[in-house]
């Protein structure tokens, strides 16, 4: 069974989802190019006529979900039971096009646009069923060097993209740092941008958790994601990316967490934080690691 990747966050606005809105006139779709949309655009080197109509065929299977916000995005009956290729072409208008309704299937899980249920039915046939994880860059796409706000071209960032979007998403589930990806796919952009640089782009992400949980990051002057991402990359260390007054809050903070688990007093979490004054923030981050790892290991003896 196939789904709309990320159906519940990308689509379903505050109102749906507190049932304001139930019958949905309209969805959200971005005005900007992305690397995905123009590798569908070249699914066929060509003729671009092939990529728009599959573009074509996105939008009917989007709206196909939006009458059925019900089913989370994915393409099932109401049974539960999930939907084949020739079903699929008659809800959305296209009985008889199977053949190309199953390619583009192919082309839109390529991009990470839909996406499979582990343990259902594939809706492609068997010779078919082997769906690249990511389709080949398109020629077409021009390859430049990077201008001089840092910025790539789509064709550079493509290959990072699945990779960036996952863990942007998971980044996105975590309830201490929401402003992290308040704008994520500035947050996304600037991730393959410094993927492209060669940064770990995963170092990036935890030291993003880090800064955005703090008061600093959900402070309203704040750095912005994507400044954060640009600029803070000195070294790629997480000592290097926050100020004096940003390392101190953090190190109280982690500080605090070890000391009021362990049911120590105030004045011993005052004695931990002279001990520790001079200590970065990776040695914290170090020493907090390794508490939790105490704890763990002395929660599986009990």
């Amino acid at each position: 069974m196939i789904r709309i990747t990320d159906f519940e966050t990308d689509y379903l606005t505050y109102e749906i989802k507190k049932k304001r809105v139930v019958n949905p006139k309209w969805f959200r779709c971005p005005v900007v190019d992305s690397p995905e949309m123009q590798a569908v655009l070249c699914a066929d080197m060509n003729t671009k006529v092939y990529g728009l109509a599959m573009l074509g065929l996105w939008e009917q299977l989007q709206r196909w979900c939006m009458r059925h916000i019900k089913r989370n995005g994915e393409f099932r009956m109401k049974s539960g039971v999930p939907m084949n290729l020739h079903q699929i072409a008659f809800a959305i208008g296209i009985q008889g096009e199977e053949e190309f309704l199953g390619k583009s299937i192919e082309v839109l899980m390529g991009v990470g646009w839909l996406s499979s249920i582990e343990g259902t039915t594939s809706v492609l046939p068997s010779v078919q069923a082997v769906v690249p994880s990511s389709p080949p860059t398109p020629k077409s796409l021009p390859f430049v060097d990077p201008a001089d706000d840092g910025k790539f071209s789509s064709s550079q960032r493509y290959p990072h993209q699945r990779t960036v979007k996952e863990l942007v998403r998971i980044m996105s589930k975590n309830p201490e740092c929401p402003l992290a990806t308040e704008n994520p796919r500035s947050v996304e952009t600037a991730l393959c941008d410094a993927a492209v640089e060669g940064r770990d782009v995963e170092t990036i992400v935890e030291g993003m958790s880090i800064y955005y949980s703090l008061e600093i990051g959900k402070d309203k002057y704040r750095t912005r994601a994507e400044k954060f991402i640009r600029n803070r990359k000195e070294d790629e260390n997480w000592d290097s990316w926050f100020t004096d007054l940003e390392a101190k809050g953090f190190c109280a903070k982690k500080i605090k967490e070890v000391n009021d688990a362990e049911g120590g007093s105030r004045q011993e979490y005052l004695g931990l934080l002279t001990k520790y004054n001079h200590a970065t923030p990776s040695e914290i981050m170090h020493m907090h690691k390794g508490w939790l790892c105490k704890r763990e290991n002395a929660g599986h003896e009990i």
